[in-house]
């Protein structure tokens, strides 16, 4: 995200010093630490580190309001005013040092000049001489050749402000150079690297403390030229101006705080040099209007908010198939360069494969994703995209690259034959089901919701088994055993068929198979009536085991164990009519106590 940010403290206080971005590294050459004081320190700025380390010093004596630019070979012209006029080359791959050409390049008055830099990577250096005081002088330097060249002299303007120190230019995509100044003035000084024509730009808005001594310029990724915070024009040095207004070269006009305020009191001739990715650097300065006062460590970065990358499509993507029945969401990974942006809203849009028109939408949130209804695709292969837009509300350059999914109809649900809803569950059961054609099968078990349907959804705790997705054309039972007693569950079953699922078919019960209490009974011979009496008792349950519902009765009269009654109430007699006479019927007789949960008791025999 953008913002102001300070980094870590100059190594010494500077002021007047130059700097460049080359290399992922800040360099600050020279400047002054005190009134006058001029230096030839070299410090480089690591922002992967936030650390400074020095390097070789300029050679010779000290530059004057030095000045630097990154060269086409990847070394950095430094020049100043100073006495012998000197200039030199400085290359970070090995740390040294190289003279390069004076001759002719108004380097006498370096310091106090305007300079800026083509696209070619040529230097121009603009101003008057101690000859020519009255005369702007305009002199370019070539790298390729090290050489300077004189060109035309600079026309009178108004206001007349070449000369001015310390006013170093940001080049525009119209190939103008605009640059500020030392003089308090509200237009930019404005030259056309392609055709030689002087200009100034239209007067920039009113601040408080306007126009603004010493103004600095920087530029920004999207073509802005934009007024760096300085000190106002009232000669006080009371009026800070940290507002940061920006001129569009494209249309000749002015924007007020195009960036957030400076959010500290601002410096006075600062080092200041922009990077590819947008990021400005604002470093050191003296906190004085003129030449008095201490120089400034401090230092701080605009880190310009970049636009989000494309998302990334997470689901419905990559051909996969889903149902025209089901809700189907569509998700994406919000990408962004700069660290801790998000999401503000995203537009979206799908199609058929081949359609020409998009169904499209757009959704307020930073939630990733957005739910096409169910019913709302028809058969067929779709492709769909994500446009995203960052806190700021800055969109992605692009849409994303199409993510492909085709949807179908789903299958017909099997039917559960077994099972039927409402059953007591055993502990060891099973699960049948009827379908016309599956290429794959789930099953699973999960809670009841409280009031006689599944839970929504279950996910943990409320799954109590699931296959998982098995495939098995053939299969149509599947054994399950409900591991813990007495609660209501749900069994549910889908089928896949050419790669998409029918909805879940669900039965539901009550688990319960603990037993009822053993019965007794007592066995007596009639025989006035050649008959026995069963006198029948159910005891009385404890614990959690459910009371008898009724007691079946179980008779071997010597051809094998058979069933003569059933369904009788419980605590009761029942007679049986036709004993084998002379059969001892004392090992021959069952009780079977039968539960409300199915669950069965037997007397043994």
């Amino acid at each position: 995200m953008g913002g102001w940010q300070q980094i870590a403290a100059l190594p010494n206080p500077r002021a007047a010093a130059a700097s460049c971005y080359l290399g992922d590294k800040v360099y600050l050459f020279g400047g002054t630490s005190s009134p006058g004081g001029w230096t030839s320190t070299t410090y480089i700025y690591d922002p992967d580190t936030n650390t400074w380390s020095s390097a070789a010093a300029i050679p010779g004596a000290p530059l004057a309001h030095p000045k630097a630019f990154t060269m086409p070979d990847g070394t950095v012209a430094v020049f100043g005013t100073s006495s012998p006029v000197a200039a030199y080359r400085y290359n970070p791959a090995d740390n040294t040092w190289a003279s390069m050409s004076t001759t002719g390049g108004l380097l006498d008055r370096a310091g106090g000049a305007v300079a800026f830099q083509d696209a070619a990577g040529r230097i121009y250096l603009a101003g008057a001489t101690p000859n020519t005081p009255n005369a702007q002088k305009l002199t370019r330097y070539t790298p390729g050749t090290d050489t300077w060249t004189a060109l035309a002299d600079v026309p009178t303007l108004s206001p007349r402000r070449a000369w001015q120190i310390g006013s170093v230019g940001v080049l525009g995509d119209n190939g103008v150079a605009y640059s500020g100044g030392q003089s308090s003035v509200d237009t930019l000084l404005a030259y056309d690297t392609v055709t030689g024509v002087w200009s100034v730009t239209a007067p920039q808005p009113s601040a408080p403390g306007s126009p603004q001594y010493n103004l600095a310029v920087s530029r920004l990724p999207n073509g802005l030229i934009v007024t760096m915070p300085g000190f106002g024009s009232d000669l006080s040095g009371l009026v800070k101006i940290r507002r940061i207004d920006g001129f569009d070269p494209a249309t000749g006009t002015w924007s007020i705080g195009v960036l957030p305020n400076f959010p500290a009191n601002p410096m006075t001739y600062p080092a200041i040099t922009t990077d590819p990715d947008g990021r400005i650097w604002v470093m050191g300065g003296r906190n004085d209007f003129v030449d008095g006062g201490p120089s400034s460590a401090t230092a701080y970065v605009y880190l310009q908010n970049r636009p989000p990358t494309a998302p990334t499509l997470l689901t419905l993507t990559g051909g996969v198939i889903v149902s025209t029945a089901a809700t189907n969401r569509a998700r994406h990974a919000f990408n962004d360069p700069d660290a801790g942006d998000s999401q503000s809203k995203f537009d979206w849009r799908h199609r058929l494969v081949g359609a020409g028109t998009w169904i499209t939408g757009t959704e307020l949130s930073p939630n990733p994703w957005y739910d096409i209804p169910a019913g709302e695709l028809v058969p067929g292969g779709y492709e769909r995209q994500v446009l995203a837009y960052d806190a700021g509300g800055l969109p992605a350059p692009a849409w994303t690259p199409s993510g492909f999914f085709t949807a179908g109809d789903p299958p017909a649900g099997p039917v559960i034959t077994y099972p039927i809803n409402g059953q007591t569950f055993e502990q060891l059961e099973r699960v049948d089901w009827s379908v016309v054609a599956q290429d794959a099968y789930q099953v699973r078990r999960v809670a009841d919701d409280g009031a006689g349907s599944p839970v929504v959804d279950p996910v943990g705790d409320d799954v109590y088994f699931d296959t998982g997705e098995v495939a098995a054309p053939l299969t149509r039972t599947v054994p399950l055993i409900f591991e813990t007693n007495n609660r209501d569950e749900h069994v549910q079953v889908r089928v896949k068929k050419d790669g998409l699922w029918s909805d879940l078919v669900d039965v539901g019960g009550e688990v319960s198979y603990t037993r009822p209490p053993v019965p007794t009974y007592e066995l007596y011979t009639d025989p006035s009536t050649a008959s026995l009496l069963l006198m029948i008792t159910n005891p009385t349950p404890t614990g959690d085991e459910p009371a008898a519902a009724y007691n079946d009765v179980y008779i071997d009269d010597g051809a094998g164990e058979e069933r003569k009654a059933t369904a009788l109430p419980t605590n009761t007699s029942w007679r049986h009519w036709t004993p084998v006479s002379g059969r001892d019927y004392s090992t021959s007789v069952r009780v079977v106590a039968v539960a409300a949960n199915g669950t069965t008791a037997s007397s043994g025999t």
